[in-house]
């Protein structure tokens, strides 16, 4: 008798064991996959990064190509320098300002080694301020050149950092010679501008000079004159020789006062110092100048002077040309106006601030004629039949180069007032 298997016999029977081993490998399949995604998405992230990367060092090659290209055709003088200012590399403008034959001159040398001995001072601040600080500041300088050549400069210089992360001080180095040239040669034409009014000037004080002059000279004519007739007639005798001698001596000196006067203001300025002087002693100077030459006829002269020494440094022939020529100004304006008391001048010097003295010119005149703000201070501009239109724009340049300020304004009831500002002693003049 044959005996049928039943259905769940027939099949094949799967083991736990083998179970595990599938799921084993499907799992590890799935990792390998996941490993596999990552490492390809890391790739791509390392490809993308590279690729950046050389962007980055093109672009840092464009920027540095650019940059040299910018130092190399920079018109001023570039150095880079080590800390203790010694030149490591220079741009082409620096061997042409210094007029050396190439780079090599410069490499290795300090900007200190160039300078004129007044200035490496300077040179000195001027890098122990960067290395404290780290603060930039202009600083102007004169230097000699590989020729000879005197040349100014104005050194800004900056720290920087190199790939390395090491410190350099970079100075940007400007020439303005021909600028400072002009300046000086526009400077020496006001100064032969100026001499020459000052010689106009007096020329018109001439006839009250040779005036005055005669008067003492007279006087010791007359003393000699006087003293030849008692020696004739034997009436001379020691003692009214001595009286007749220091008479003549109190003339003489008057006579020699009028000269030195008249030769101190035709001077060159060249030839004059700049000196600590009381303003109050350059003006009573000036007024008896003035006064000698008989400029104050008819015109009452006040004089309200501050009662203490104001000292301020000045070149003084330059300071009397400018007041000569404000009182000979304000004495014109009364003369136009009639008056008939004659008029009246009024000096003053007062202190506006702590730092500076004012000097006014106050008259009684006819004033200043409409729109005088916008043209009295100009070259050749003139109110005067035979004026030149000189006097006040040179005024007003000489007052400047001592940091002053020249003004002029009409007063409230009739007359003008011209007044300057001069710095006092001990603040700077720039």
């Amino acid at each position: 008798m044959i005996t049928k298997a039943s259905p769940a016999s027939s099949q094949s029977v799967t083991r736990p064991e083998t179970l595990d081993k599938t799921d084993h490998a499907k799992q590890t399949a799935k990792e390998l996959e996941a490993a596999n995604l990552e490492l390809k998405i890391a790739n791509e992230r390392l490809l993308h990064e590279i690729e950046e990367r050389k962007w980055a060092e093109a672009r840092l090659e464009i920027e540095h190509a650019r940059l040299d290209t910018i130092f190399q055709s920079q018109p001023n003088w570039i150095n880079i320098c080590t800390l203790d200012s010694r030149i490591q590399e220079v741009n082409p403008a620096g061997p042409i300002i210094m007029e050396a034959d190439g780079p090599e001159q410069l490499i290795g040398r300090s900007l200190r080694d160039f300078v004129i001995p007044e200035y490496q001072q300077e040179v000195d601040k001027c890098i122990a301020n960067i290395l404290q600080t780290g603060e930039s500041h202009p600083h102007e300088v004169q230097v000699k050149t590989f020729r000879g050549n005197t040349r100014w400069l104005t050194v800004r210089p900056v720290l920087i950092h190199l790939d390395n992360d090491e410190l350099r001080i970079m100075s940007i180095i400007i020439d303005h010679t021909d600028r400072q040239l002009a300046q000086i040669k526009l400077a020496e034409r006001q100064r032969e501008l100026a001499h020459i009014m000052r010689l106009n000037t007096l020329g018109e004080m001439a006839s009250g000079i040779a005036h005055e002059l005669n008067q003492p000279l007279s006087a010791i004519a007359n003393y000699i004159r006087g003293c030849e007739l008692r020696m004739q007639n034997s009436e001379c005798n020691m003692e009214s020789i001595t009286e007749v001698m220091r008479l003549v001596s109190v003339q003489v000196k008057r006579a020699g006062e009028i000269l030195r006067y008249a030769k101190d203001f035709t001077r060159k300025d060249q030839d004059i110092e700049w000196l600590e002087l009381n303003i109050s002693e350059i003006i009573n100077d000036t007024l008896h100048l003035m006064e000698t030459t008989e400029q104050f006829k008819q015109v009452k002269l006040i004089k309200n002077l501050y009662p203490e020494p104001l000292m301020v440094n000045v070149n003084k022939i330059q300071i009397e040309q400018v007041l000569v020529n404000m009182v000979l100004n304000a004495l014109d304006s009364i003369r136009e106006s009639n008056l008939p008391d004659g008029g009246t001048l009024e000096i003053r010097t007062e202190l506006p601030d702590a730092q500076h003295v004012r000097v006014s010119i106050i008259d009684d005149g006819s004033g200043l004629p409409d729109g005088y703000e916008d043209k009295i201070f100009r070259p050749f501009y003139t109110s005067k039949k035979d004026g030149m239109g000189m006097g006040l724009p040179i005024s007003s340049s000489i007052i400047e180069a001592h940091s002053g300020k020249l003004v002029a304004s009409n007063n409230s009831e009739k007359g003008a007032t011209f007044y300057f500002t001069l710095p006092i002693k001990g603040t700077s003049r720039q």
